[in-house]
């Protein structure tokens, strides 16, 4: 097998003058966090007559894929797929695992969470085990193959130089093979941030970093001809470490690309839902205390009243999530589903009276909230009152609390439980259409033309 190939191709684009090549490891049929920003804003540009070139990893054993969202996709995308492989070290550890265990190879079957400072109070981030800095080296790893197999793919299938190279991450060292690339072509490089760079794996010494330093953030920011955050909090962090770049720094927040959902027609029981991967600081301790405390409160029944996690597993502190919700009380209430493709995931929702967002990184916005906001259901997004989530739910529907906030959240229960025996529907917290994504995919065209154009202010 080649390192890279072309993955799929939807047609040509008729009258296309312009082309954009993006460097993203997130990008349909990868159904993983990231893919759906550029899923829907390459959609835009080629409706607008720009062809987009894609770079991105080709789908392995044991990954989230829905090809579905291939097939939705319009004439003029062409993905390249490449195979960064895995470390000697790594394919001699899988071996081993089959030879004694039987094993399929995959060594994370699960997103595990250590603890929170929601939920321990500490200040720091816990020192990792000697597993973690395993899993920490093979992302460095994999990351920096990944560095050498994009630049080689992009020399190999981009024959006619492209407009402009945008690199999304993380992996935050895709940024290193756009600007590689960029440089190649002699053509802008334009930097779309999905996450913070800040790594703690640089405080410990990780020989392979997963994630770039500050240095290397700084560097990129300073070649880049514009780099994107995606909430107004991130471009502030951003702006503080890098103050000269004040006017090559701009906000596009993913925003939602769905229409307002009615509810669906049979929505019995009360379903409490929550999609997607618990992972970072997403602990859902402090909800299943007050959900405790709720059906006790309450004297209601789990065919009344029910909570759903669809994806994949999550570890709290080393307790499997369904082994942490039975030494809660709550196993009768709780429903866990696999993950699904988004069409499933979406028909969950429309049936959902309340749906939940845990607390993440403070200065980011979750796609899975913006979607959150097309559905009639009571958003309850327990994300901290001054995190950048909670801006932006700010004047909406939504219910907002601390993560660790247990009487709030409490109260948020009773109070829903209570509109909803009163026979209330829930609006949806996007009624007003805020939060489409059409609203930043102007800026994002408008962008684009003045990076080409050399004007970008």
């Amino acid at each position: 097998m080649s390192d890279s190939d072309v993955l799929y191709d939807t047609g040509s684009l008729p009258g296309a003058a312009n082309r954009l090549l993006l460097v993203s490891a997130a990008f349909p049929p990868h159904a993983v966090v990231g893919a759906t920003r550029w899923e829907q804003f390459a959609t835009r540009l080629v409706a607008d007559g720009l062809a987009v070139d894609v770079i991105c990893e080709r789908p392995g054993p044991g990954d989230l894929v829905d090809y579905s969202r291939v097939e939705g996709l319009p004439p003029g995308i062409r993905v390249i797929a490449i195979a960064p492989g895995e470390p000697l070290l790594q394919r001699a550890y899988v071996r081993a695992k089959r030879l004694l265990h039987g094993d399929t190879g995959s060594t994370l079957q699960s997103t595990e969470i250590q603890s929170s400072p929601a939920a321990t109070g500490a200040q720091s981030v816990q020192q990792p085990d000697l597993r973690e800095r395993y899993h920490y080296w093979l992302s460095g790893a994999r990351a920096h193959r990944w560095i050498r197999a994009a630049a080689n793919a992009a020399r190999a299938h981009v024959t006619a130089a492209p407009d402009a190279i945008v690199s999304s991450g993380p992996p935050h060292l895709g940024h290193i093979a756009g600007r590689e690339i960029a440089a190649a072509f002699q053509r802008p490089h334009i930097i779309d941030l999905r996450d913070p760079w800040e790594s703690d794996l640089a405080k410990w010494g990780s020989p392979a970093r997963a994630v770039p330093s500050a240095a290397d953030e700084l560097s990129l920011m300073k070649t880049a001809a514009h780099t994107i955050a995606n909430t107004p909090a991130a471009e502030e962090l951003l702006l503080a470490r890098a103050p000269w770049a004040a006017d090559k720094v701009s906000t596009i927040l993913n925003g939602s690309d769905l229409a307002i959902r009615a509810p669906a027609s049979d929505r019995t029981p009360f379903l409490a839902v929550h999609t997607g991967t618990l992972h970072l600081s997403r602990d859902p301790r402090p909800f299943l205390r007050a959900a405790r405390a709720f059906v006790q409160q309450a004297a209601v029944a789990p065919a009344d009243w029910r909570v759903v996690f669809m994806g994949h597993p999550a570890v709290i502190a080393g307790v499997p999530m369904p082994r942490l919700v039975e030494e809660h009380g709550l196993g009768t209430y709780f429903d866990f589903r696999p993950p699904a493709p988004r069409a499933e995931a979406q028909a969950l929702m429309q049936r959902a009276h309340m749906l939940l967002a845990f607390p993440g990184l403070p200065t980011q916005v979750p796609y899975k909230i913006y979607e959150y906001t097309s559905f009639s259901a009571w958003l309850l997004a327990m994300v901290g009152l001054g995190s950048a989530p909670a801006t932006l739910l700010a004047g909406t529907s939504a219910i907002v609390t601390d993560g660790d906030d247990e009487p709030a959240i409490l109260r948020a229960l009773h109070d829903t439980w209570a509109r909803h025996g009163r026979g209330e529907v829930p609006t949806a917290a996007g009624q007003d259409g805020r939060f489409l994504r059409e609203r930043q995919y102007e800026r994002l065209r408008a962008l684009l033309h003045h990076a080409v154009q050399g004007t970008v202010r």
